[in-house]
């Protein structure tokens, strides 16, 4: 399981390594429930992508006595199961619906703006996919986040619809990595997590 805490500056986490300020382990384990001060448990390494940056960085993991089933401290720019950045990846999926010419072109272009991200077409593929496929979890995650929020585009335009999405995410949220942890607190799942 994977918990996010509040630390918006990547390059300032990832230098301070083991050094970092990590915060205390709860006391009930999110997962059995009981009440109990759970342990460290040693800390992983996995990879962060954004603009500029480009590095693996450090988890801290804690472990339950009780269930003896472990819990991963991510910080707060990071998405579960995704290295890219969420803005990054949202920037992209809109830049590249809006794009009149070819993919390779787009993906070109792109590559310019970010000379230092490798993003390669079955990223791209990968992740309209996963968002048009998940437009209904996300409008429903949208609604709880923002009740009176409204929709203009009908539901058969998908490419439409991404569009107005990534609009109210990006227009209706601090940041993107705001909007995603307040997603995935309320809907307890990433809003481009699988479904399955």
């Amino acid at each position: 399981m994977q918990i996010q805490f509040v630390e918006e500056d990547y390059d300032k986490y990832a230098n301070a390594n083991y050094n970092y300020n990590f915060p205390d382990p709860p006391n009930k384990c999110p997962i059995c429930n009981k009440y109990i001060t759970m342990k460290k448990h040693g800390f992983y390494r996995r990879y962060f992508i954004t603009r500029g940056f480009s590095k693996k960085i450090l988890v801290r993991r804690y472990i339950c006595q009780e269930c003896g089933r472990t819990i991963s401290y991510l910080p707060y720019f990071c998405t579960p199961f995704f290295q890219y950045y969420i803005g990054l990846i949202i920037k992209y999926i809109g830049d590249v619906i809006r794009y009149a010419g070819t993919l390779k072109s787009c993906i070109e272009e792109l590559r310019k703006e970010n000379p230092d991200i490798m993003i390669e077409r079955q990223h791209i593929y990968f992740y309209i996919k996963r968002f048009i496929a998940n437009t209904v979890f996300i409008q429903h995650g949208i609604r709880q986040l923002k009740p009176y929020i409204t929709y203009d585009v009908n539901e058969s335009d998908k490419r439409k619809r991404v569009m107005e999405l990534i609009e109210i995410i990006s227009s209706g949220f601090k940041s993107t990595h705001v909007f995603g942890k307040r997603f995935r607190d309320n809907c307890n799942r990433a809003f481009l997590g699988s479904l399955n």
